[in-house]
């Protein structure tokens, strides 16, 4: 089975344990995820996030969004609610938001891009 090198995806952000990963629907209490469909779940902005530090530091073998990894846990979303636990803690350089309703300046309303 293929793996994510430990510290590679999360490497320029605090460190978040695969438990709290696996499990950040009960810290933060979304009851939506039980009802939540088995198919494996990918994040887009983990996913993404893997490929970026992948691609930067010369990966050969750079794993499918649907093989697992720490974006297979969760969805970005849920009911318009962040679920990813990295784009939850990321705050948004133009605008200042964080948690619920975080984004990245790419997706930011107040971008002028």
């Amino acid at each position: 089975m293929n793996t994510v090198p430990q510290g590679h995806l999360f490497s320029q952000s605090p460190p978040i344990s695969p438990d709290f990963q696996r499990n950040f629907s009960k810290y933060f209490e979304f009851p939506e995820l039980e009802n939540h469909t088995k198919k494996r779940t990918c994040c887009s902005f983990c996913y993404n996030l893997y490929k970026k530090n992948c691609e930067k530091e010369g990966e050969k073998k750079i794993l499918s969004k649907d093989e697992e990894g720490p974006w297979s846990f969760h969805p970005i979303a849920i009911l318009g609610k962040i679920t990813c636990p990295m784009l939850w803690f990321h705050k948004c350089q133009i605008c200042g938001a964080t948690g619920d309703s975080a984004h990245t300046e790419k997706h930011c309303k107040n971008s002028k891009i």
